[in-house]
């Protein structure tokens, strides 16, 4: 009787224990993925019966830079040129990421929280991530292609 409660007790202290790491841990499966990232282009797309594409940015309209650390940071600087006034836009995130499967989880150190597919093919990264910020616009898409640096 001793040993079955002893085991019991092993095996459930072993599944709490398996349970504990959260999703945002990147771990061995996200090792391949860490690294500076250069954006080589970001597409919107509207996506409506016909799949409207808004816009489509490259180099120099925009230009970002990701870096995914190891210990499961990232940090992004997008700087984007405002075609009417000339002026350069800034923003900066820094926060957590992790994946699972086919899909990166960010949650940024202001509470932002987003989850996004990807494909990487050891050189470019791809990230899918889409919105659907209101019932009158439909699916909104931003297609972004990452080149490993």
């Amino acid at each position: 009787m001793t040993n079955r409660f002893f085991s019991i007790w092993t095996v459930l202290i072993l599944c709490i224990v398996a349970c504990g790491k959260g999703v945002l841990e990147p771990g061995d499966v996200a090792r391949p993925l860490v690294g500076n990232y250069k954006l080589e282009s970001r597409q919107f797309i509207q996506q409506d019966s016909v799949e409207t594409e808004l816009d489509f940015l490259t180099p120099p309209r925009v230009e970002s830079f990701l870096r995914l650390n190891l210990n499961g940071r990232y940090g992004q600087v997008d700087s984007i040129m405002l075609a009417d006034t000339l002026a350069t836009q800034v923003f900066i995130e820094n926060g957590r990421w992790s994946v699972l499967n086919d899909r990166m989880f960010f949650e940024s150190d202001a509470n932002f929280l987003r989850n996004e597919e990807f494909r990487y093919d050891g050189i470019r990264l791809t990230r899918t991530s889409r919105d659907n910020p209101g019932e009158i616009i439909g699916l909104f898409t931003v297609i972004d292609i990452w080149r490993k640096q």
